[in-house]
């Protein structure tokens, strides 16, 4: 199982670099003119780069969800200093007999409700308030989701 204050601290800085390079790459692009052929390839890198940006924000959000829960359950392994404090080149933390268990919800009670949540979006008018809390619950319900799947894929690995 992975160290998760590391892999807070290498998701953070990985985010700080492709925000830096896409500052450095916008400004660049601001001096171009249109018909230069550097002006669409600038633009693709940038779209390429915002991609993962939005990648890892999203990885980011579980990763600091899941820290969350393992210092309100109390973990042995869960993160005690900031992602700033963090050393990212410290030896990870040996992983315990038992992986945490982060979510204390079935899978499948978790899978219905994200269903249940994308239905009620589906029927809803676009744009209505009742609609875009379905579609805020059914986003939550899935990266719910998706770390409930990942922390029991992790275990059934380390179990062999």
């Amino acid at each position: 199982m992975t160290d998760p204050a590391l892999a807070l601290r290498a998701t953070s800085d990985a985010l700080l670099a492709d925000i830096s390079r896409l500052a450095d790459l916008e400004r660049a692009k601001r001096h171009l003119v249109p018909g230069d052929a550097r002006l669409v390839e600038v633009s693709t890198e940038i779209e390429l780069i915002a991609d993962r940006v939005l990648q890892r924000t999203a990885e980011e959000r579980s990763l600091t969800e899941d820290a969350h829960a393992m210092v309100e359950m109390g973990v042995e392994r869960a993160p005690e200093q900031s992602i700033e404090e963090t050393d990212p080149s410290r030896p990870p933390q040996a992983s315990p007999a038992a992986p945490p268990v982060v979510n204390r919800r079935s899978i499948q009670v978790i899978l219905d409700e994200w269903r249940e949540a994308e239905r009620r979006a589906g029927e809803s008018l676009p744009g209505s308030p009742a609609g875009e809390l379905a579609r805020a619950e059914a986003e939550h319900l899935k990266n719910e989701y998706h770390r409930a799947y990942r922390v029991a894929h992790d275990a059934a690995r380390e179990d062999g």
